[in-house]
């Protein structure tokens, strides 16, 4: 009897960007924490966060679900985000939560055709390379 194993697109999907994200984090922080001394880590560090905003389809708030910050204020502050990086199957995205501006708690998570968002496990240092890459964007202030 041959067993043949079905491929998880939404899962390889999720562990392609987590690397890239840790990759992105490595890189940038090392820039961040020697201070920026060269025109060439600025420009890598600017490529870095450039490609970073570019990755994201889509960048909700909620207090309720919009797709612009200036439409909530003076009516209320949004306290989650949702950062979509993929749609369709696979589907990938970070979820979390908003104090102070700062984004908090991210979680990725996965999704394929026909199936339900599942929660990513990630390790520790990867949750500190997401919760950098979260903050790459702007959430009011």
């Amino acid at each position: 009897m041959t067993t043949t194993t079905k491929q998880n697109h939404a899962l390889e999907n999720a562990k392609g960007h987590i690397e890239s994200i840790v990759e992105d984090f490595e890189t940038g922080s090392y820039i961040e924490q020697s201070n920026v001394t060269t025109q060439e880590q600025e420009e890598k560090l600017e490529e870095i966060k450039e490609s970073i905003l570019n990755s994201a389809l889509s960048v909700e708030f909620r207090n309720g679900w919009y797709s612009d910050l200036y439409h909530l204020k003076g009516v209320t502050e949004p306290i989650e985000f949702k950062i979509l990086l993929s749609w369709g199957g696979p589907s990938l995205r970070i979820i979390g939560e908003i104090e102070d501006n700062y984004a908090i708690n991210p979680k990725m998570q996965f999704q394929d055709w026909g199936t339900p968002w599942t929660d990513f496990e990630i390790t520790e240092s990867q949750q500190d390379a997401l919760n950098w890459f979260v903050n790459c964007f702007y959430f009011g202030g």
